[in-house]
């Protein structure tokens, strides 16, 4: 870090690795000691060369004999620190490109012993001279402190040794005994300079330093391959094969594992986080990091799913990465000296190889990235867990937070004008204060900042995030008022959405309008029949609630205060989004709160345990609580959603959290039902085999620092107590979640009860009948023309519902007044139905209960009220409405299929979306009719018509269709060609919705630029044609129809159609120059049905995905081709033809009858073994290895979110295959019966 410069031909490199000088220091005398200057500089390490002034004797005695040297150590006594800014005691102030040391004890003990080894330097451009006093200020008397502890043991050791040599030798000089003080060394800021906080890696984590650093072929299995592959080429070469180099293909494969994986780390990173606390030592991060649990849970799931994908790939995919030419050591005999030996191999041999390293290295990656991160010293865990900024080494978790918090505000940001400006900026301002207040950072080292670092920071990164100019910081105020209240909290930081809490100044709000009414002709109460509980109770529940509130007067809210954006499509509805506090209870249950499992788990592994020399209290199972969790609540979830439609919390006016804690938890009704329920459930469970639950329970056990113990195959030991704790816990559930919710904080309190939608923090329960609502009132086709009236009536019914729902707000309970009501409510209706913005804002509003009289009226307002996009003629009117988006769509995903329901192997679906838009094309004929009519006047037969007045209808549906063939053909080689390109971009995962689906299709820039350029081609094309190709699609017979019914048919000769060829011409361009439009438009109004199948397929009333279905279509095949081969049931297909024909040669018939299925039926491959059970049992076999490789992305349809299935729908969904491959087995056989049969039938007749 400090380079030591020296005036004679002394350099830095005259001192080894082992701290001694060689050269002229050797030489030298006391009077010929060089002169050192230590400078700054930030690619040397002070430590090294501190080390060296403390080990040299020989150097550390020519300094004490120096009357000088003695001169230098005296440190100045001085009560306080000058203010010249060049004085020596003073700290050196950092510019934006130096790098302040971040080891404190070493910094101070250096400036102890040796202040004066260094000559002062003079700065010309001295950053004390700039003067401003926010970044430059003094230190006081408080920060001389003597340094009594240093950080590292080997400094300490240098550092004592060179401190007892000079106090020994300094009693035989005349040198004054220094005081022993020291600066002791300041959190404080460099001069701003912005940073880019987007820049990515600022957003790594150690986990992914990690990999860029694990050991590739540890076994050394693919070098020997590699070596035996090239065995050959290398006999007639003079190499040392040991000395193979194939660094260079590691690197490339750990290049290639990280950026897999930088997607997927980006992604699970925010939510596994480590928590850092103050006060916490590198070995309790680096200990952290090694238990994160969560995070290496995820990480194995997304290891699976890459080497699921990799598996599939292609060997060639993978040839970048194996390097172009193999080194190797050469021994020259003549003159025994090396040399470097290139080898070009052929890549192709040992990509198999490659691939099966880049596997084994990924299925490894977690214990390699452990292993890894146990070696770590300090400084990688600091720069893997820490960054730093402004001269302060902030947490990347932090980093991470704010990134988060700019990409939800920039919206607001760019949006505020004018006198808005300061109050937006103070607001986010506020919210960055409040993030790293809480945030600890690295100052030597884990703290919390102080208030001055805090305000000082945050307009640092403020100025980072949004370009707010230095200048404008002094501007920048926090809040006067306690915004801390009882019970006001940060709601929106909370939110799964992401939005910012405006923590604006707060206003006082002045109601437009206040009703002083009774409260409890408000409270919405369950009807007295559904109620189950005591009465008594009941009622005195509901008259503490209701009392208190009973002269609370109601409080409206208006838009203005709302502060209600732009409207953004927002996807309320989604379950996840939309769950109850109780759902959100039961995630976080205490599991084996006894520990009674854990005690089991501990006594049946003892033995392995005491034999791995692991401790037993560090015995860690939580990923298996974590997973009974999950079991129990996507067990219990759905009756929660129905129960709490009849039983929701009750909230009124003057309410403070505590109270509706207080309602959340006396929900007498709703636990009564949750009770029954998981009475219901554990009836269920009782029933199911143990080994059910083998996947709840973890593989691996953790136990702590000292390893891991696999019990994949002993875990059948657990299953019946792990099944038992399960039934524990969901028999105690109630109680459970009464007490989690007891010990909830305010913040989960109000997001299980509200949600923010567009800007807004409506009540879930409001969220839940906005859902009952929209499956209640459908609308009457896709053509929301048609559905203009109903729309208006359903916005009304919307308002009503809206005003009499609450709105959190800065801690306070409101009504919306009906301006703010009439806004949210067109902004829902756009939500639940799709709308484009442009048509609901000026939808009008309908009462429903309409006088029959007035409807056609109201309906000719609302779309004179309307303003339609005019689409053009090119494609208006050229898409088909008529299919029902409902039609087809598979919402829930429950198996109850029919007995007889049968899935097909063979009805797998890839449905090309983009072909599928262009055949639903109607082709724009207006102006060829007209032209073709103004033609064709002068026949006879219709001159004849024409001069009787009688209107004329011909009939081109025939050459229509032609059109539309040869248009569809012509782009069907692009089709074709842009297929698998297409599939790449536009793939499903996890929580990809169908409009997201929809908008990926619909926004497809690359695809339709290139379909663009291509139909310019077909315009070109047919602009050019001269043959009679164009006229040759007119129908040769033509039928003219009038009032009075058809006429003879016209023939259309080949000279007759030449007059035509311009107007086909001319039809055609018009059609093939919009297609692009066209699809766009036809996608928006498919069906979802339509939309979801180039991905999934129908299976017993669900939706699968096509790749798992594909992998159930080869089970079929192979198992089918296993039962043909078997020879058993060779032998036995030969003998039950054989005992067929015998019983009924009398039959002329020779298809099968019922008594010849009995025949089938009656053989018995083994002793006591039936057919059809020896077939089961091959199925078995072969379903077994099937549920291995299947993985666990089986992807379906629900509710219009494309999801991976939960773990009870795919052992559903693999039971069901399980019994179709039995069913179709038993049939196959049955027919190769048959056949045989027919097949010696014959020959005996």
């Amino acid at each position: 870090m400090y380079p030591y410069n020296f005036d004679s031909n002394f350099t830095a490199s005259n001192v080894d690795e082992t701290n001694n000088t060689t050269g002229d220091i050797n030489n030298s005398t006391a009077d010929q000691i060089p002169q050192i200057n230590i400078l700054p500089n930030n690619d040397q390490d002070l430590d090294y060369y501190l080390s060296i002034l403390a080990n040299d004797n020989y150097y550390l005695s020519i300094l004490a004999k120096d009357r000088s040297s003695c001169d230098f150590l005296n440190i100045s006594t001085n009560d306080s620190l000058p203010q010249n800014s060049d004085y020596e005691e003073k700290l050196p102030l950092f510019n934006y490109h130096e790098q302040p040391s971040t080891s404190y004890d070493v910094s101070c003990e250096f400036n102890e012993y040796a202040p004066h080894l260094a000559q002062p330097i003079q700065e010309e451009n001295s950053f004390h001279d700039i003067g401003d006093k926010e970044f430059c200020d003094t230190y006081d008397t408080s920060h001389l402190a003597f340094a009594e502890q240093i950080t590292t043991a080997p400094i300490t050791k240098n550092i004592e040794q060179f401190s007892q040599f000079y106090t020994t030798d300094n009693k035989n000089t005349n040198c004054e005994q220094p005081k022993q003080s020291v600066v002791k060394k300041e959190l404080k800021l460099r001069l701003y300079r912005r940073n880019n906080l987007s820049y990515k890696e600022f957003n790594a984590s150690i986990y992914k330093d990690a990999i860029k650093k694990i050991d590739i072929d540890d076994n050394k299995l693919f070098r020997n391959s590699v070596l035996e592959e090239i065995g050959n080429s290398l006999k007639n070469r003079a190499v040392i094969t040991s000395s193979i180099d194939l660094s260079v293909t590691y690197s490339n494969v750990r290049k290639y594992i990280v950026e897999k994986f930088s997607p997927y780390l980006n992604e699970i990173i925010p939510f596994t986080d480590i928590l850092i606390t103050e006060n916490m030592s590198f070995s309790d991060l680096r200990s952290a990091c090694i238990s994160n649990d969560i995070f290496f849970v995820k990480l194995r799931d997304g290891c699976e799913k890459i080497v699921n994908d990799i598996r599939v790939t292609s060997d060639d995919y993978l040839s970048h990465i194996f390097q172009s030419y193999i080194n190797f050591s050469s021994m020259d005999y003549s003159n025994s000296n090396y040399s470097n030996v290139k080898l070009l191999p052929k890549k192709h041999k040992f990509l198999p190889k490659l691939k099966e390293l880049i596997i084994d290295t990924i299925s490894n990656l977690p214990n390699s990235i452990i292993g890894k991160i146990e070696k770590f010293d300090e400084n990688e865990v600091k720069n893997g867990l820490f960054l730093d900024l402004h001269g302060v080494f902030l947490s990347k978790s932090l980093i991470r937070s704010l990134s988060s918090s700019f990409n939800s505000n920039k919206i607001k940001f760019i949006n505020g004008k004018n006198n808005d400006d300061l109050n937006l900026l103070n607001s986010l301002f506020e919210e960055i204060v409040n993030l790293i207040k809480t945030s600890c950072i690295f100052h030597e080292r884990i703290i919390l900042p102080n208030e001055s670092i805090v305000e000082k920071l945050s307009k640092y990164l403020l100025s980072d995030m949004y370009g707010v100019p230095a200048k404008f910081h002094k501007k920048l105020k926090l809040s006067t008022k306690d915004k801390e209240l009882s019970d006001n909290i940060n709601l929106i930081n909370d939110y799964p959405t992401g939005r910012p809490n405006d923590v604006s100044e707060k206003k006082e709000l002045q109601p437009t309008k206040l009703y002083l009414e009774n409260m409890t002709a408000t409270v919405i109460s369950t009807p007295v029949d559904k109620v189950i509980g005591s009465p008594h109770e009941l009622e005195q529940i509901s008259t503490a609630s209701v009392t208190k509130n009973i002269n609370q007067p109601e409080k409206y809210i208006t838009p203005q205060e709302l502060k209600i954006g732009l409207y953004r499509r927002n996807k309320f509805l989604q379950r996840e989004l939309s769950s109850c506090i109780y759902e959100d209870a039961v995630k976080k249950i205490n599991i084996d709160s006894d520990e009674l499992f854990k005690k089991t788990v501990i006594e049946k592994l003892e033995g392995y345990i005491v034999k791995k020399g692991f401790v037993k209290s560090s015995l860690d199972i939580s990923s298996t609580y974590s997973n009974i969790r999950k079991y129990i609540s996507d067990k219990v979830s759905p009756y929660i959603r129905e129960i709490i439609a009849n039983s929701d919390i009750l909230i009124n006016f003057g309410m403070s959290i505590s109270d509706i804690k207080h309602n959340c938890i006396s929900n007498i009704v709703f636990f009564e039902k949750l009770r029954e329920n998981c009475e219901k459930i554990i009836k269920d469970i009782v029933f199911i085999r143990d080994d059910h639950f083998s996947n709840i329970l973890q593989t691996h056990i953790n136990f702590g620092f000292d390893g891991r113990l696999n019990i994949s195959r002993r875990r059948n030991k657990f299953y019946s107590e792990l099944k038992l704790l399960i039934i524990e816990t969901i028999s105690n559930l109630p109680n459970d979640i009464a007490q989690v919710i007891n010990n909830f904080n305010q913040s989960e309190i109000i997001n299980g009860l509200f949600l923010e939608v567009h800007g807004v923090s409506i009540s879930k329960s409001l969220v839940r009948n906005l859902s009952l609502f929209g499956r209640s009132h459908k609308l009457l086709s896709d053509n929301l023309n048609e559905n203009l009236y109903l729309l208006s009536i359903l916005l009304g019914k919307l308002v009503d519902i809206v005003k009499k729902s609450f709105i959190f707000h800065k801690g306070e309970l409101f009504f919306p007044d009906t301006h703010s009501a009439n806004i949210l409510s067109r902004y829902l209706i756009s939500d639940m139905y799709n709308i484009p913005s442009t048509l609901h804002k000026n939808l009008k509003l309908l009462n429903e209960n309409i006088p029959e009289s007035e409807k056609l009226t109201k309906k000719e307002e609302c779309h004179k009220y309307i303003k339609i996009i005019n689409l053009g003629s090119s494609y208006k009117n050229n898409l088909d409405f008529s299919t029902n988006l409902s039609s087809q769509l598979l919402e829930e995903t429950t198996l109850n299929s029919k007995k007889n329901s049968k899935w097909n192997p063979n009805s797998i679906t890839s449905l090309n979306i983009y072909e599928l838009a262009i055949s639903m094309i109607n082709i724009d004929k207006e102006d060829f009719e007209k032209h073709f009519m103004d033609e064709i006047k002068d026949v006879p037969l219709v001159e004849e018509y024409i001069s009787k007045k009688e209107k004329v209808y011909i009939d081109l549906s025939a050459t229509y269709d032609r059109v539309k063939s040869y248009i569809l053909d012509a782009l069907y080689p692009f089709l074709k060609k842009n297929e698998e390109e297409t599939k790449n971009k536009i793939k499903i995962y996890h929580g990809i919705t169908l409009d997201e689906l929809e908008q990926a299709y619909t926004s497809n820039n690359e695809f339709f630029t290139k379909l663009q350029k291509f139909c310019s081609k077909i315009v070109n094309n047919v602009k050019n044609c001269v043959d009679s190709t164009l006229v040759d699609l007119i129908q040769c017979f033509i039928h003219p129809e009038t009032e009075g019914g058809k006429a003879q048919k016209i023939i259309m000769k080949k000279n007759s159609k030449i007059k035509f060829h311009r107007y086909m011409a001319k039809m055609i361009i018009k059609n093939v120059s919009n297609v692009p439009e066209i699809i766009i438009g036809a996608i928006k109004l498919l069906p979802r049905s339509k939309l979801v199948k180039e991905h999934l397929s129908p299976f017993h009333h669900i939706y699968v995905d096509n790749s798992s279905l594909l992998k159930a279509k080869l089970l079929f095949d192979s198992t089918h081709k296993k039962i043909t081969d078997d020879p058993l049931l060779r032998w036995l297909i030969d003998k039950t033809s054989t005992d067929m024909i015998c019983k009924f040669k009398e039959e002329k018939s020779i298809t099968p009858s019922k008594r010849s299925n009995k025949s089938i039926n009656s053989n018995v491959a083994r002793k006591k073994i039936s057919t059809y059970r020896h077939i089961g049992k091959l199925v078995k076999e072969e379903m077994i290895v099937f549920r291995n490789t299947i993985g666990d992305n089986i992807i379906i349809m629900h509710h219009n979110i494309i999801e991976i299935a939960n773990q009870d729908i795919k052992c559903k969904i693999l039971d069901k295959f399980e019994s179709d491959l039995i069913t179709s087995s038993v049939k196959l056989y049955k027919k190769l019966c048959t056949k045989a049969y027919k097949l010696k039938l014959k020959i005996t007749h």
